[in-house]
């Protein structure tokens, strides 16, 4: 038994006029066998099923003629947030006057939307994240982008470690003390997603190199370094 089974899966059962749905889930498993139960009509004792994959339908079983199990979570698109908490080399010019490379303490949320092609993923990201250099104010910063995932291994149902890089550019605003500025950011990122459950929920841990470079007034500030992440997704 193929291990699609493992899976709640959507029932679709196409006639000339209506649709109507169904699931399964898997019971027991024994070696190659399996005990399955129906949300619906069942197959007939002896009636065969058949695991496959269609490039445009994504992952399917097909049963019966014009009747289709299909996956409930396919893993089309995700929503999720990543954590990010590091200390970062700082570069700062004042009126064009560089000084001394600090470090600065940086705490970033994110949240996101990807949009799941398999083996690259792709979508906006808002994020947050508040920094402090030595003994000066605390700097809020908010930032909007896009990222773009390129996954080793396929990410379809089934896949359990997905291995990948990723890639983000995105817009930054900051503000401190009533102030504000902007500036450019990104960074790139070696990322592995794990699914511990099988579908629909992620976790992933990743190593990336940061960059960012804002304007605050008359003072330019760079930062930049690599940061552990941690994040969870959930796909649907």
């Amino acid at each position: 038994m193929k291990t699609v089974f493992i899976f709640l899966v959507l029932f679709f059962i196409f006639t000339q006029e209506t649709y109507a749905s169904s699931q399964l889930r898997v019971l027991e498993v024994k070696g190659n066998r399996a005990i399955v139960s129906f949300d619906g009509e069942p197959p007939k004792v002896g009636e065969r099923l058949s695991a496959t994959t269609s490039e445009t339908a994504g992952p399917y079983v097909e049963a019966r003629d014009n009747r289709y199990l299909k996956l409930k979570n396919p893993r089309d698109y995700a929503l999720g947030v990543d954590f990010a908490y590091s200390s970062l080399s700082t570069a700062t010019r004042v009126s064009g006057v560089s000084s001394p490379s600090t470090k600065t303490t940086l705490m970033t949320m994110s949240g996101l939307l990807m949009f799941n092609f398999s083996v690259f993923e792709l979508g906006p990201v808002v994020s947050v994240d508040f920094s402090q250099t030595g003994s000066a104010k605390p700097i809020s910063t908010s930032a909007l982008g896009v990222r773009g995932d390129l996954n080793f291994i396929k990410n379809q149902p089934g896949v359990v470690f997905v291995p990948g890089v990723g890639f983000l550019g995105n817009i930054v605003l900051t503000s401190s003390d009533g102030v504000s500025g902007s500036g450019l950011g990104g960074d790139a990122e070696l990322f592995l997603k794990i699914f511990p459950f099988i579908n629909p929920v992620s976790f992933k841990i990743g190593l990336d190199y940061t960059f960012s470079k804002t304007t605050l007034v008359n003072t330019e500030t760079e930062i930049s370094g690599i940061q552990f992440t941690v994040g969870l997704q959930v796909y649907l």
